[in-house]
């Protein structure tokens, strides 16, 4: 057995206690790779590449393993378990965060309702709406905005990557 990953293990004890509507900030140091001359460590992402997520979703296994799998890629990761929270973050924090993944389906609001209600407020960055096959949009003819990705659950790890790499590429 591989002893445990030190930051990973404090961030596992971290969830121990947490309240469903507590805040999680997530600031994992950037996986590093060593060169082949031995002399030094080099980024595998440049600073440039890491962005800062708000992860928004009602079921907390969905937000710790998203978390866990893009902080492990040097991004910073916000969640939120609820509208509340979401909002709270988005207060303190709307200028740092570069992308939203928004769960479509939650008990106080859905998704879209949310996302607009952030772009109301000025907030322009690209958004991945993540959303089970069987939902219509069909009931939100008044969503003045849309998100730059729509993600069928159930998704892998891989899917969201490339979710999260086409909104971001998609001019604010």
């Amino acid at each position: 057995m591989l002893p445990p990953n030190t930051a990973h293990q404090r961030f596992i004890d971290s969830l121990q206690g947490l309240r469903s509507d507590s805040l999680l900030k997530l600031d994992f140091p950037m996986n590093k790779r060593g060169s082949n001359s031995g002399t030094e460590s080099r980024s595998t992402q440049t600073d440039a590449d890491c962005k800062t997520f708000l992860l928004i979703d009602d079921e907390q296994a969905i937000l710790t393993c998203n978390s866990l799998l893009l902080a492990s890629r040097g991004h910073q990761i916000f969640t939120a378990e609820s509208v509340t929270a979401a909002t709270q973050v988005m207060e303190k924090e709307a200028d740092a965060i570069d992308c939203l993944i928004i769960d479509f389906s939650m008990p106080e609001t859905n998704g879209l309702q949310l996302l607009n209600q952030f772009r109301s407020i000025g907030w322009r960055h690209p958004t991945v709406l993540c959303a089970n096959l069987t939902m219509s949009f069909d009931d939100h003819p008044n969503a003045q905005y849309w998100p730059e990705y729509i993600l069928a659950k159930p998704y892998n790890f891989h899917r969201l990557q490339e979710a999260i790499s086409v909104a971001l590429r998609i001019p604010d």
